[in-house]
C-alpha cells in the first residue's frame, strides 16, 4: 500500500504528522511537493519521505487533483491511500483502515478523521462539519451503489488502484472545488463501492487553528456542497441555526410542573434530543486487537471479499488501532 500526500506549504504541518505516517510500516510514502515557497520539500526529505516535485499545473486542473493525479501515476500499490498534509496517523491506524477496507469491500474507503481544535474560535464552526456529515448522509444509504448516495473525505481517500484509474484518475474531478465527493459519485455510477469509516483515536485532523481561517477554509466549498444553490445553502443555515444554536439559547434544564403538558419554550431542549436527526454514534470500546489479516507476518494487499458482507445495523464503522508492518 502506498500512503500519498500532496502538500503545498505544508511546512509548519509536517514535523508534527509526517513521522507518524512514516510510522504506519506502508510500503512507500510519497510527498508531492506542489510549488511550495516554504521549504516544504526539504522538511519533507529530512524527516524521510520520499518527495516528487510538482510539474507545472495543465490549463482547466485546478491545484489538488492535479497534484494526486500525478502521485497516481508515481504510486506502485494496489492500495493507494491519499491524505492531507494536516492529518495526524497513530499508532496502529494503517492496519485499522485496511482491516475496515477488506471488512466493507468498498473500492474507496474514506476516513472522517477525529477533529482536534485546541482554540475557542476553531471550536466554533469547525465541529459542525462532522455533524452535517453524519446527519446529512446517513450511513445505510451511503452503501447504496448510487452516485447521489456517494461522498467522501478527501483528507483520507483509500482507493483500490483498479477501481480508481478504471475512472481516469482524478481526470474527471481536474476542475472541481469539491473533487472528493465529486469522485466518490463517478466512482458510484460506475458501480463501484463507496463506503466511509471514523478515524476515532486512530486518525485526527487540527484543520483550522482560529474562527477566521475556518470560515476562509469552508467558505471555498460551502456554496459547491449545497448543489451552487443560494435558497439551499441558507435553509441549511436556517437549519444549522435551530439545531445546533437555538437550543442554548432557550432555558437548559426547565422541568414542566406535574400534571401540566411541556410546552414551548419551556422543555424543548429536552425534547430536541428524542427527534433530532443524528446518525447513530459510533461504538464504544477499542474494537478487535488484531484482525485476521494483521496477524504476525508479512503484510499483504487486502483481498476483495467475495461475496461482499454488508454491515450488520445503521452504525458508522470506525477504525481501530491495528498493529500493522509492511514486506
Amino acid at each position: 500500500m502506498s500512503i500519498l500526500i500532496p502538500a503545498r506549504d505544508e511546512a509548519h504541518n509536517l514535523p508534527r504528522t509526517l513521522p507518524g505516517v512514516l510510522a504506519q510500516g506502508a510500503f512507500e510514502v510519497l510527498v508531492l511537493d506542489d510549488g511550495s515557497g516554504d521549504g516544504t520539500a526539504d522538511v519533507a526529505r529530512r524527516l524521510g519521505a520520499r518527495v516528487l516535485t510538482g510539474e507545472p499545473r495543465p490549463d482547466g486542473w485546478n491545484g489538488k487533483p492535479w497534484a494526486c493525479q500525478q502521485l497516481l501515476r508515481a504510486a506502485r500499490s494496489e492500495v493507494l491511500i491519499f491524505t492531507d498534509a494536516d492529518v495526524d496517523w497513530h499508532a496502529g491506524a494503517l492496519g485499522g483502515l485496511l482491516s475496515e477496507l477488506t471488512r466493507s469491500g468498498a473500492d474507496l474507503l474514506s476516513i472522517q478523521p477525529r477533529q482536534s481544535n485546541a482554540g475557542l474560535g476553531a471550536r466554533l464552526l469547525t465541529p459542525l462539519v462532522d455533524a452535517a456529515v453524519l446527519s446529512y448522509f446517513p450511513f445505510p444509504l451511503t452503501r447504496l451503489r448510487h452516485p447521489m448516495t456517494s461522498i467522501a473525505n478527501g483528507q483520507v481517500m483509500a482507493f483500490r488502484r483498479a477501481a480508481l484509474r478504471s475512472v481516469g484518475g482524478y481526470a474527471p474531478v481536474r476542475a472541481e472545488v469539491l473533487e472528493d465527493t465529486r469522485l466518490a459519485q463517478h466512482l458510484g455510477a460506475q458501480g463501484f463501492l463507496v463506503s466511509t469509516a471514523l478515524g476515532r483515536a486512530c486518525i485526527g485532523v487540527r484543520m483550522y487553528r482560529t474562527y477566521p481561517e475556518s470560515v476562509a477554509g469552508f467558505s471555498k466549498n460551502v456554496l459547491p456542497l449545497h448543489f451552487h444553490s443560494r435558497p439551499l445553502l441558507l435553509l441549511a443555515a436556517a437549519g444549522h441555526l435551530g439545531a445546533y444554536t437555538l437550543p442554548w439559547l432557550l432555558r437548559p434544564g426547565y422541568a414542566a410542573p406535574a400534571g401540566r403538558p411541556c410546552a414551548w419554550p419551556g422543555c424543548w431542549n429536552a425534547r430536541w434530543s428524542a427527534w433530532l436527526p443524528v446518525a447513530a454514534p459510533p461504538p464504544t470500546g477499542r474494537g478487535p486487537a488484531r484482525p485476521p489479516h494483521a496477524a504476525a507476518g508479512p503484510a499483504r494487499v487486502p483481498p476483495r471479499p467475495a461475496p461482499h458482507r454488508h454491515l450488520e445495523g445503521p452504525r458508522v464503522p470506525a477504525v481501530t488501532e491495528t498493529p500493522h508492518t509492511h514486506q
